[in-house]
């Protein structure tokens, strides 16, 4: 079975009621396409969208959103949609080596509240601290991070969509990957796969 297919699903647990999708990739292209699906769907539905990554990845995102209609300028304006640095803000609530939960709630709900106007506009949001986290090799605080996500989720009607570059992991059987796995109610073949080569589910993330 190849890292990152369909075969491995999440343990149906305390986050069953979640949204909280995990994608592997192995190609950055084919996680930019799935990421602008992701907030094109969600911008297309009145939703606010933020978008935590690095440059490169926020500049093809934006890439493609402006070539499929999306005025991404007007809606940053607006401040419907939300690009931020995923290094940058990394660094607003890491103490040392570890996240702290109430600097990362605190940024979270002030960007939330920002991007709704302050009132139950439904939101969805894209990160990548994970995979940098876990690429640092201080894994367990990208494991905490997700925690915390979690916790955050419960409380919201947030869809949340994070992003593993597949070369974090040995196999299928690394138990970092199955971990992974565990702490997401949804995960998503990385490209290769039987089930991502068929385009099965690549535009609908919760």
């Amino acid at each position: 079975m190849p890292p990152g297919s369909n075969e491995r699903r999440p343990r149906r647990n305390s986050v069953v009621d979640l949204k909280h999708a995990v994608q592997f990739y192995k190609e950055e292209r084919f996680l930019c396409e799935i990421v602008a699906d992701f907030s094109r769907e969600g911008l297309e539905k009145g939703e606010a969208v933020i978008l935590v990554a690095t440059a490169r990845h926020r500049r093809e995102v934006e890439r493609r959103l402006n070539d499929g209609g999306i005025d991404v300028g007007g809606l940053e304006r607006s401040g419907r949609l939300v690009l931020l640095d995923a290094r940058q803000t990394l660094d607003t609530f890491m103490v040392g080596r570890t996240p702290d939960p109430e600097l990362f709630l605190a940024k979270l709900q002030s960007v939330m509240a920002g991007a709704t106007g302050g009132w139950q506009r439904a939101a969805r949001a894209y990160g990548e601290m994970v995979d940098l986290l876990w690429g640092d090799g201080n894994q367990g605080a990208a494991i905490q991070l997700e925690e915390i996500w979690n916790s955050y989720a419960k409380e919201t009607s947030i869809r949340v969509l994070c992003g593993y570059a597949m070369n974090n992991f040995d196999d299928e059987a690394d138990p970092g990957f199955a971990r992974v796995c565990e702490l997401h109610t949804d995960v998503r073949p990385a490209e290769g796969s039987l089930q991502a080569a068929a385009g099965s589910g690549k535009k609908k993330l919760g």
